[in-house]
């Protein structure tokens, strides 16, 4: 066999060859002297065997040298594995860590924003309060301990209240809208707190999960709006009321006569107006002083108001006179009232001013007449009054006629009135 650098033997020699070669020359030395065989023979032997041995070693080795080599590089792998997964889970127990101080730090955030938010916040679930916030405290008066837990009509004023709000937000939170509305709240004081409340379902699809309600005292803006309500209606009521003698004024008359004649036109009735104008007025205000005058004036307003009926309308029309609608009242029965109205004027007294009487002029409308018509047709009539002076007169479109000249019905002037239309 070749002795090349490759060979079995030379291979061998490089994984210390002395040492095995000698080993198996020892043994072959003694097989010869135990078996008597030839130097020749043991020579073949020798080689032979010394070839087949060093390959069962050289293979015997590096199959160990493998086997050494694969359990290292396992062993390698395994530390490398174990290396990576302690950093993998360094790494996710420091990102844990990081996002837990990052919750901590929303959370804190989060209940410092709510707790001293100027604003009332309220999580209702199932009916009870599960959560408050500090401002609420101060704004029903009560400690959270005192409302966690407990029915949410606890801080209602009234329970019809918390029950309307239970019929009504159901069906607004379960579309995912805000549920809106302003209720009377109560502080454990029992004072009334008008709220401004703002809902909002966590789940629309799951209402039991629970609802927020954001819930800001608007007490004082409702008072001030409860002010310029009054404000405003005063307003409105002086903008129709004649400030001496409280009845309504012109403005407020003429408003109601545009109204009737719409009305009776569109219905097809009939409706009288009354204009008086007191007689020798002037001669009050210049001999007894416009203080009596103007008493004389609130007497005469406060006669006509006790005279006729609820559904009539007596209205200052300016300076001494007055005007007085009368619905559904034909002209025979308006003129009846007036001749009433006029007796009574002239008993009246009223010193230090002598007794005061007044001029009549009556007009009713009919379907198809004008407003600008039924207000001549009575200033027509009262002028004529004014000829004679405390003296009833009517106008038609034929005549301006007397009392006298009409159909005498009853003894009492005011039954006919009264028995004819809709009284007090």
């Amino acid at each position: 066999m070749a002795d090349s650098f490759y060979s079995p033997p030379r291979l061998f020699a490089f994984y210390h060859e002395d040492a095995l070669f000698n080993e198996l020359s020892r043994v072959l030395t003694e097989i010869h002297t135990s078996t008597g065989l030839s130097a020749n023979t043991l020579s073949i032997i020798n080689h032979s065997t010394i070839d087949i041995l060093t390959w069962i070693a050289l293979s015997i080795f590096v199959f160990a040298l493998l086997k050494m080599h694969i359990k290292q590089i396992e062993q390698d792998q395994i530390i490398k594995s174990n290396q990576a997964l302690e950093a993998m889970v360094a790494e996710q127990t420091q990102a844990l860590l990081t996002a837990q101080k990052e919750t901590e730090s929303i959370l804190r955030f989060r209940n410092g924003l709510l707790n001293n938010s100027l604003i009332c916040i309220v999580f209702v679930k199932g009916k009870k309060i599960e959560w408050i916030n500090d401002y609420a405290e101060v704004m029903f008066g009560l400690s959270k301990d005192n409302y966690q837990g407990k029915e949410a009509d606890l801080i209602f004023h009234n329970k019809s209240d918390y029950l309307r709000l239970l019929r009504s937000a159901p069906s607004v939170l379960s579309k995912g809208a805000n549920y809106q509305t302003e209720l009377p709240f109560r502080h454990q004081d029992g004072t009334q707190l008008w709220c401004l409340v703002n809902g909002k379902a966590l789940n629309p699809s799951n209402l039991a999960e629970g609802v927020v309600y954001i819930i800001v005292d608007i007490t004082d803006r409702k008072r001030m709006e409860d002010q310029l309500k009054h404000l405003n209606s005063q307003l409105e009521n002086q903008a129709i009321t004649d400030d001496l003698t409280g009845i309504s004024n012109r403005r407020r008359i003429r408003q109601l006569l545009e109204k009737e004649c719409q009305r009776a036109n569109r219905y097809l009735y009939s409706f009288s107006i009354i204009l008086l104008d007191l007689d020798h007025f002037k001669y009050v205000n210049d001999n007894f002083g416009h203080d009596a005058g103007d008493k004389v004036l609130k007497s005469v307003a406060r006669l006509l108001q006790s005279t006729i009926r609820q559904v009539d309308t007596c209205a200052r029309w300016g300076g001494e006179e007055f005007l007085i609608l009368c619905p559904h009242t034909e002209l025979s029965d308006a003129v009846t009232m007036a001749e009433l109205l006029r007796k009574r004027l002239q008993d009246m007294k009223q010193p230090p001013a002598p007794n005061i009487t007044a001029s009549f002029g009556v007009a009713c409308f009919q379907p198809g007449d004008s407003l600008v018509e039924i207000l001549k047709a009575s200033d027509i009539a009262l002028y004529e009054a004014k000829s004679n002076r405390n003296e009833v007169r009517y106008h038609t479109p034929s005549k301006i006629g007397r009392v006298s000249d009409l159909p005498k019905k009853s003894s009492d002037p005011q039954s006919i009135y009264l028995n004819s239309t809709d009284t007090k």
